[in-house]
């Protein structure tokens, strides 16, 4: 088989299914809906190379399946796929829209294309049928093999899981304060532009038109300030929340190559400054380490430094230099003083809906003592994927093996500070692969396996 998981063949039938519904009714296309119809059917020759990108040998194939059904976990979906596949830049990215809704409302939308024989073609309705959702998920190329940084996908999750919550949040909160914005806008854009003078009543509508123009554009800008950064720090939160400080270290390790400050803004798609979301997830961990400050398996030599770097990194981020840009103009001022007065209930609001299977959040102190064992494991080069001895034993959980991860290579740096970290997280990445799947085989096939104690009898 060349591809990890079943998500690419799911995904190619659903394309081929769609362009097979349109190419046996192109008769019937209205001549006005024609170019509209080659687009669509030019788009769905561009998507199909999801699949093809998904192949065993652009992927970290050995994590795929784990991953998926965790992911599954997460959205409460048995029904549905998650295509795993790689992009050119360093970064992670999710389509929120899931295909099968995405090719169904296009479908639709035409209104000469049936839609039941669309699912017939595609197998979308069938009770039954194997799928009816599916969705993309896309990492970093050049990190195809660095498990460690795949830490961050339970950010791309956040995004799937919260995007509901931020809509209805954000429209509930705006419509109760937009007048407040609209009104120290237009207070701010006749200050900038006063109507004074005899020059200023000769040129008085113009005047008017311009600053309702720019009043008009501010709170756009607003609303889009808004919402993406109830999108990040919403993902954020749920990737904190399942994978705990390891997701904080794939954030932190991705924000180094940024700049920590910048202003969110139009050609940046309105991100928040790197360093206000790790402040904010940040704040979370120190919050889970200071209720427990005497907890003796966080000062252990093989965990400490870990702890320690996360105490480090968190003071940093708390410097806040990116308040200064932020406050520097009224329009990100007033939309982050939106953010920090509703986040908060907005992050509790998606927390709470998360499903039962993850409703509990990651905890590195609760943890600890199974994450030292994983990290005795790794010291002697063995993949962390059981908990306990054998017949007593038990398959690691995917977070608890990203956190040894993460925690290995601080300790190993700490240590053997002239070894070669090249060398050292290559060979840590090969072991955590092995582990994931090992675990990922063990939890779904053990029950089918005979009794292993008394095989030792």
């Amino acid at each position: 088989m060349d591809f990890p998981n079943e998500a690419p063949e799911y995904y190619a039938r659903l394309v081929g299914g769609t362009a097979k519904t349109i190419h046996s009714h192109a008769a019937d296309i209205p001549p006005d809906l024609l170019q509209k119809a080659n687009i669509f059917l030019r788009d769905l020759w561009g998507i199909l190379r999801n699949a093809e990108r998904s192949r065993i040998s652009a992927t970290p194939w050995s994590m795929i399946q784990s991953l998926e059904e965790f992911c599954r976990q997460c959205v409460d979906g048995s029904d549905t796929s998650f295509l795993i596949r790689p992009q050119w830049t360093r970064n992670y990215s999710v389509q929120v829209d899931e295909w099968v809704s995405k090719l169904r409302n296009l479908i639709l939308a035409f209104r000469c294309f049936p839609i039941n024989e669309w699912e017939q073609n595609t197998d979308a309705c069938d009770p039954n049928g194997p799928i009816r959702k599916i969705y993309t998920i896309s990492f970093p190329r050049m990190e195809r093999n660095n498990v460690l940084l795949h830490s961050a996908l339970g950010h791309e999750i956040g995004h799937i899981v919260s995007e509901t919550h931020v809509q209805s949040t954000f429209k509930s909160a705006w419509l109760q304060e937009e007048r407040e914005f609209k009104k120290a806008f237009e207070d701010d854009a006749k200050r900038r532009d006063p109507i004074s003078g005899s020059e200023g009543e000769l040129f008085k509508s113009a005047i008017e038109d311009r600053i309702s123009e720019r009043v008009s554009s501010d709170l756009s800008v607003a609303r889009n300030l808004i919402v993406q950064a109830f999108r990040e720090l919403c993902a954020d939160a749920v990737g904190f929340h399942l994978f705990g400080p390891a997701a904080f270290a794939a954030y932190s390790e991705i924000a180094a190559c940024a700049d920590l400050d910048a202003r969110p803004m139009r050609r940046n798609e309105y991100y928040p400054p790197w360093r206000f979301r790790l402040r904010t997830v940040g704040n979370q961990i120190i919050d889970q380490l200071d209720r427990n400050k005497t907890h003796s398996k966080l000062e252990e030599p093989m965990l400490s430094p870990f702890v320690e770097w996360l105490r480090v990194v968190i003071e940093f981020s708390r410097h806040e230099t990116d308040m200064r840009s932020i406050d520097a103009d009224i329009v990100t001022r007033y939309s982050y003083q939106f953010v920090n007065r509703h986040f908060p209930i907005l992050r509790a609001k998606v927390i709470e809906n998360l499903p039962d299977a993850v409703r509990f959040p990651y905890d590195i102190v609760s943890q600890s003592s199974k994450i030292l064992e994983l990290l005795k494991r790794l010291e002697q080069g063995v993949p962390p994927n059981e908990i306990g001895s054998w017949p007593d034993t038990m398959p690691a959980a995917l977070a608890d093996i990203l956190n040894a991860g993460w925690a290995f290579k601080f300790y190993k740096a700490s240590s053997n500070p002239t070894e070669p970290m090249n060398e050292v997280c290559d060979n840590l990445c090969l072991l955590l692969l092995k582990s994931i799947e090992s675990s990922f085989v063990q939890n779904k096939y053990q029950n089918h396996l005979p009794n292993e104690k008394l095989l030792q009898t």
